[in-house]
């Protein structure tokens, strides 16, 4: 008796339409000391000063928060003040959490940040990078299309935009996850981590 077998386009949907559940209802990892370590490319012992603010803030947005760097933990050992974007979500939902009434439960007060001149351990990654004048002007004194800035800028004009592209903030890692108050049991786990992880600061 001859059997019949599905088509194989069938059985590659089924397949893949099984993995990609799978790998939907996987929830991220939580995020770890450890890990942050080895992803940082700079932790530091810093002291926050203060903060800007967009006029509204979202859950996934972010505001700007100044610290003063105190210590070089690992990577560039640069002092001076160091801009942040200081976000309140590790990355862990996907979607902002809704309350019962149908509204987002975030609201940003500026309760929400540190107390001026409290210290903090930053796991900071990729810094902002150094922008190419002429690629810029390119790309900004073409005519407008969808997702590009139109219009002819003065050399002024670009030097002020790179300037700004170039002092952007910082992100932690894992949002909240890379900011740590200071105490000196973070402080031993973390200099631990970075032990582990071969990591130092760079003169």
């Amino acid at each position: 008796m001859r059997r019949s077998f599905p088509p194989v386009g069938i059985v590659l949907v089924v397949l893949l339409l099984g993995l990609s559940g799978s790998l939907l209802a996987k929830p991220m990892a939580a995020p770890s000391i450890e890990e942050g370590a080895r992803f940082s490319r700079r932790v530091v012992l810093a002291e926050y000063v203060d903060y800007k603010a967009p006029e509204k803030v979202t859950y996934f947005g972010s505001v700007t928060a100044r610290y003063r760097v105190l210590e070089t933990l690992k990577g560039d050992a640069t002092p001076g003040e160091v801009a942040v974007s200081f976000t309140f979500s590790d990355g862990s939902a996907c979607m902002e959490p809704i309350g019962a009434d149908g509204k987002p439960e975030f609201r940003f007060s500026p309760s929400q940040m540190p107390a001026p001149g409290s210290r903090w351990i930053l796991l900071l990654l990729e810094p902002p990078r150094p922008v190419d004048r002429r690629e810029l002007a390119h790309s900004v004194g073409r005519p407008a299309t969808s997702g590009r800035p139109g219009g002819n800028l003065t050399t002024a004009e670009v030097e002020a935009l790179a300037v700004s592209m170039e002092s952007s903030a910082t992100s932690t890692y894992r949002g909240p996850s890379g900011r740590l108050e200071a105490t000196p049991e973070n402080l031993q786990k973390v200099k631990a981590a970075l032990t582990d992880a071969g990591g130092g600061p760079k003169q």
